[in-house]
């Protein structure tokens, strides 16, 4: 369930129900030392810092405006495994800084699918939130199939170099996910593994250890 949110423009919003607190079951302990980037590393690099994984993929040579298709995509998962029949409630922080003064960067979430690919939400920083299959094979790539953008009443991207909370409810394919308190999407994904990932796109991205429950359902 959510709840009615207005902000300050006055604009309606879906917010988190803290009612939905109650869905938090058995917290799943997991050690962030094992989170392993799985994008070829010649597009990032992982650092632990501080009990954060800090996710680097360098803006590449080029004019983002005119090759808006080629980013610099690194992807990392965590070492943890879930249980998709039983539902989990994930929560975690984040923040993103451009690597380049030119090109503006993303950052998301993602759900680890078979063949080296998975679903992922990914926030990016010119007002526009997009849900679809990111590939971290030879060349990483992201095929949007989902789009949020600038006036819409759900939530339309991040800004730079500000720490934003997401939250995660997921059981089997079903998903939905809020950023700050506020309702991006209810999606679906399929042939999933049960670990989770972050990734960012010409960015350098901090992400704090996200908490997981089990729901008690």
């Amino acid at each position: 369930m959510e709840a009615a949110v207005v902000d300050d423009a006055g604009h309606l919003h879906m917010g988190y129900w803290k009612g939905n607190d109650a869905l938090k079951g058995e917290e799943i302990p997991h050690d962030i030392d094992g989170a392993q980037l799985v994008s070829p590393s010649t597009t990032g690099s992982l650092f632990l810092s501080k009990g954060d994984v800090l996710l680097k993929a360098p803006s590449l040579p080029q004019v983002r405006w005119i090759t808006p298709n080629e980013p610099n995509i690194a992807v990392a998962l965590l070492d943890v495994l879930l249980d998709l029949e039983k539902g989990h409630v994930i929560e975690g922080t984040f923040q993103v800084e451009a690597s380049d003064t030119l090109i503006f960067p993303a950052i998301g979430v993602c759900l680890e699918e078979k063949d080296q690919r998975g679903t992922a939400v990914l926030f990016e920083t010119w007002s526009q939130t997009e849900i679809g299959t990111l590939y971290w094979s030879d060349h990483p790539r992201f095929v949007s199939r989902d789009r949020t953008g600038f006036g819409c009443a759900t939530v339309a991207g991040v800004p730079c170099r500000e720490t934003c909370s997401y939250r995660f409810l997921i059981r089997e394919g079903i998903f939905e996910i809020y950023l700050n308190d506020l309702l991006v999407q209810t999606f679906w994904a399929k042939d999933l593994t049960g670990r989770i990932g972050f990734i960012v796109h010409d960015a350098e991205g901090i992400f704090s250890p996200p908490r997981v429950w089990k729901m008690s359902l």
